[in-house]
């Protein structure tokens, strides 16, 4: 079965780098979901190559795109015993099923970014890029990067603001180990640096409010880093699809 040559991601930061590509690569209108019941996933898939073509190759999706067809690229991510899921199609003159038949979204719309788990979403930034050569700093449009979603940076602070007012400063060093560990993408390093900073004067004030210090400052619980690191070029970690689908028979 043509099916059983797809592969899963089974890291988080390796599919979403996976989908920046795509992006990059004009694949902006998707559908996605998470296939729970494990016996189902061979039959899904066979209907979604049936429709979709998404076991094609590169090369395939080139030559098909260049003889006017839109074409589809298609993305797993192990959940435990679950397989999440993002097809992606680049749109052409021939439209094909896949716009007759889903209820898309266009990555491109503010409303309709590519939101991951709740927490993690794709946007267009202006980026600067520097040409050691020319000496030259210059702005490239539309860079692709993800963020955090503005839902999970409401989320962080509350939790934070909550275990400070119960004095739970187990949770606040919880709550700094995660802020630590949020993958590297431009945009969220960016709003890693905005929460540290409202976070470190949030304790603060908390402390001085108080009848007696406790901490001078959060570095006593848990030392954040000034930046979190870039995300590494790193070796992309599949699994095929006929091993997960074995596993979870």
């Amino acid at each position: 079965m043509k099916i059983e040559k797809l592969l899963v991601h089974t890291f988080w930061t390796s599919f979403l780098l996976s989908i920046q590509k795509s992006l990059t690569q004009e694949y902006y209108y998707y559908v996605s979901g998470i296939i729970k019941n494990k016996t189902k996933v061979k039959s899904i898939l066979q209907k979604l190559d049936d429709y979709y073509r998404i076991t094609d190759s590169k090369d395939d999706r080139y030559r098909r795109y260049k003889d006017g067809y839109s074409v589809s690229i298609v993305h797993f991510l192990q959940i435990g015993d679950s397989l999440a899921f993002i097809i992606m199609t680049r749109m052409n003159t021939i439209k094909g099923l896949f716009f007759e038949r889903e209820k898309y979204a266009d990555a491109r719309d503010k409303k309709h970014r590519i939101n991951i788990n709740q927490c993690y979403e794709f946007i267009r930034v202006n980026k600067e890029s520097y040409n050691p050569k020319t000496n030259i700093k210059s702005m490239i449009n539309e860079v692709w990067t993800v963020d955090l979603t503005d839902k999970e940076k409401q989320a962080i602070i509350e939790k934070f603001n909550n275990a400070l007012i119960k004095r739970n400063y187990m949770k606040v060093r919880q709550i700094c180990y995660g802020l630590h560990r949020l993958i590297g993408f431009s945009a969220v390093r960016n709003t890693y640096i905005e929460l540290k900073n409202k976070i470190d004067a949030r304790f603060v004030k908390f402390q001085h409010s108080q009848d007696k210090i406790q901490y001078k400052s959060l570095d006593e619980i848990y030392k954040l880093p000034k930046k979190i690191n870039y995300i590494k070029f790193m070796e992309v970690e599949y699994i095929n699809i006929k091993l997960f689908i074995n596993n979870n028979e």
